[in-house]
């Protein structure tokens, strides 16, 4: 049964080319090679990975973005029509639509062997400005998804950040996704604490997090009590929201959620087994969020810990 709860995510849009390297490793590759295996075009961008998988979870779903007036904009504008995912932005007639390469290897260094992620950022580059969006999308919507690509820029930030705040004023619940995992390295604390200023529910990495707060954390810990140490120094600089931390395998093996209250749930995601990771975290965070506005509304505790 389709839960009563509306979605706006926003964020990138791109049209995605998907493969595979078969037995081929990124580091086996010291000249010119050719690798037959099957390409898929398809959606992605942090925007449209959330909604895809928030679709069968939340009766309404938006994505607020930005696509080009060129043959890949409308591909991308009716997968998203034949999802039932309404598309709240502009078509761009001067930009072409963002474009991503998505390649993963058959290294054993990773879960499930290394990603590559090549992004022409496209229509997704300019910041949105007021007349490009109707505020009315965000009148009784009950969540608004974001994330730190839509902040890394400081002109896109400020249009991102206005946005989060109507949407927050108007009773929505917002989420933050702490990406990307490596922002730490290149942004500070004051980056962190705008960007997340708004957020009732922040979505990191614990190592992204831990970052940010000086705390050490490996990529792939198993240790959960590093994971609780992360998030009390979080609560304790950062505010008592909700966090979402991710860690083990993969870095997102492991799910530990905070409440604002402190009560905490740890459990093991299935990450490790599952075939098909690209996607995964969107899935993952599309259950729990859904999970936590149903928390909001009666005390519903999580059934898939």
């Amino acid at each position: 049964m389709v839960a009563a709860f509306s979605v706006v995510v926003m964020g990138d849009i791109l049209a995605e080319l998907v493969a595979r390297l078969g037995d081929v490793t990124f580091e086996s590759l010291t000249e010119d090679a050719l690798v037959y295996t099957p390409i898929e075009l398809g959606l992605g961008g942090s925007a449209i990975g959330f909604a895809l998988a928030a679709k069968p979870l939340f009766e309404r779903v938006g994505v607020l973005g930005r696509v080009g007036s060129d043959p890949l904009g409308e591909f991308t504008a009716r997968e998203l029509r034949s999802a039932g995912i309404s598309m709240l932005g502009p078509v761009d007639s001067s930009a072409r639509t963002g474009t991503a390469v998505y390649v993963r290897d058959a290294s054993s260094q990773c879960t499930h062997g290394v990603r590559l992620l090549l992004v022409d950022a496209g229509a997704n580059g300019p910041p949105l400005s007021e007349t490009e969006y109707d505020i009315e999308v965000l009148e009784g919507l009950d969540l608004l998804f974001t994330d730190g690509y839509a902040s890394l820029d400081e002109g896109r930030a400020g249009a991102s950040r206005a946005i989060v705040e109507l949407a927050s004023a108007r009773g929505a619940v917002v989420a933050f996704d702490l990406v990307p995992h490596t922002v730490f390295e290149t942004r500070d604390f004051a980056w962190l604490t705008a960007a997340t200023r708004h957020a009732e529910v922040v979505i990191a990495e614990a190592r992204t997090l831990g970052g940010f707060l000086g705390r050490s954390c490996a990529s792939e810990t198993q240790d959960e009590a590093v994971v609780l140490d992360i998030a009390a120094e979080a609560r304790s600089v950062l505010g008592r929201r909700a966090y979402f931390l991710r860690y083990g395998f993969g870095n997102i093996d492991r799910s530990t959620l905070v409440l604002p209250s402190g009560e905490t749930w740890s459990y093991t995601t299935g990450y490790r087994d599952c075939e098909h990771p690209r996607g995964f975290g969107d899935l993952l965070s599309a259950r729990e969020l859904r999970w936590y506005l149903e928390w909001r509304e009666s005390g519903a505790q999580p059934s898939f810990v």
